[in-house]
């Protein structure tokens, strides 16, 4: 189904809509300090955001106010050496005013740092990092009460699940409540090869079928400066996508539902292509913050013939951001019978599934796209550099025409 593969591409398009900045009602800035060659650095994000255009304002209770005009969605303050000489700690305010991704209204967001001034004066040894990275003497000691390879203090690894921009789902592995952590990690997936590292992340790019799934983490090397071993499970689903297509009352009913899936809230995707001319015909689209787990389309005719149907679904589903695709083809007979058709050769139980991929970034793509254009015509299977090459700027296109008549 040379439909499907177009609009399998569209999923990266959907990805970006429902930034974690965009739905929050109480937006905050990701504020760090760190201490480079003496030097009190303060950086400040927006999270999931990809332009910015406004200005950013540093600020402290009374020793600090600092302006910047920038188009970033981050920007950099490096503290005034008079400060340093002060010592002592800072409390400080990062506020943002101006329009993030394109937007046509203001957005006020704000974050804070605290600062200890005292790390950058000699004998500190502070020029190794954040303050969440220096560990005093004490710290390294523990209790007291811990046997070689004990775990001192109450360590756990806590693993969160993000996306890559090319789409693969990335792990990324800390230790809670550690300040000093060095070692190597190792994570584990029944079927797929062991992934390696030393920063605590790991991404597995073969990881994309639906269906339920452990991952297994563990860590060797020292925590705050004990020798430890840590292990941790982490189960986590891909969601899959299952159609089923209805007659009542004379209409076409098609549903999308999600499989491996509790909760889900994101945008909704169905699309109806006529084979023999590969175009879309007819299309649909939700909100981007539609919850549930099932969406459904009901189109009141079809002309005699052989379509595609294409539901697809990126959001959010049980807490993590996910994607999904699935298609069906359905033959609409003289006299409005509709039947659906069984897979097609190569397509069958054997057959190498569709990718259900998790997306993250594409709105770049809409930003630089213009009204009209066709969808493109593509291979039956499904690689991977077709689906994140050229076709992006395509479809893209398409989606602006779609809003465009829906608007």
């Amino acid at each position: 189904m040379r439909l499907v593969s177009t609009l399998m591409a569209l999923l990266l398009v959907f990805a970006v809509i429902p930034t974690t900045w965009a739905n929050s009602g109480s937006a905050a800035l990701d504020v760090k300090h760190e201490v480079k060659d003496g030097k009190h650095i303060v950086t400040a994000t927006i999270p999931g955001a990809t332009q910015a255009d406004g200005e950013w304002t540093l600020k402290g209770q009374t020793d600090i106010e600092t302006k910047k005009e920038s188009q970033s969605p981050s920007v950099t303050f490096e503290l005034p050496a008079s400060l340093t000489e002060k010592g002592g700690v800072l409390e400080l305010t990062v506020t943002f005013k101006g329009k993030v991704d394109n937007g046509t209204e203001d957005k006020e967001l704000s974050g804070n740092v605290s600062v200890n001034l005292d790390k950058s004066k000699p004998g500190n040894d502070n020029d190794k990092g954040n303050d969440e990275q220096n560990v005093t003497n004490e710290d390294q000691k523990g209790n007291g009460d811990e046997q070689p390879g004990d775990v001192p203090g109450n360590y756990d690894i806590k693993v969160h699940q993000d996306l890559t921009d090319e789409g693969a789902i990335l792990f990324k592995a800390e230790i809670e409540n550690a300040k000093d952590v060095k070692g190597k990690w190792e994570f584990t997936i029944d079927g797929l090869d062991p992934v390696t590292s030393k920063d605590g992340t790991a991404v597995f790019e073969d990881l994309y079928q639906e269906g339920e799934y452990t991952l297994h983490v563990k860590f060797t090397g020292t925590v705050d400066g004990k020798e430890v071993t840590l292990e941790k499970d982490h189960d986590f689903t891909i969601p899959g996508m299952k159609i089923t297509y209805t007659t009542e009352n004379g209409k076409h009913v098609i549903k999308a539902e999600l499989t491996y899936a509790k909760e889900a809230q994101g945008i909704w995707y169905i699309g109806v292509g006529h084979q023999e001319d590969e175009e879309i015909i007819t299309e649909t689209m939700s909100e981007p913050d539609y919850k549930g787990t099932s969406f459904t389309y009901t189109l009141d005719k079809l002309e005699p013939g052989t379509y595609d149907v294409v539901a697809m679904f990126i959001g959010e589903v049980d807490g993590a951001p996910m994607g999904t695709i699935n298609t069906i083809s359905i033959e609409v007979k003289d006299g409005g019978k509709t039947v659906v058709l069984p897979p097609k050769d190569g397509d069958g139980k054997d057959a190498k599934k569709p990718p259900i991929m998790p997306v993250k970034k594409g709105k770049e793509m809409i930003n630089k796209a213009k009204k009209g254009g066709k969808l493109p015509v593509t291979a039956t299977d499904y690689p991977m550099g077709t689906l994140f090459g050229g076709l992006m700027l395509l479809i893209g296109l398409a989606l602006l025409k779609f809003r465009t008549v829906r608007g």
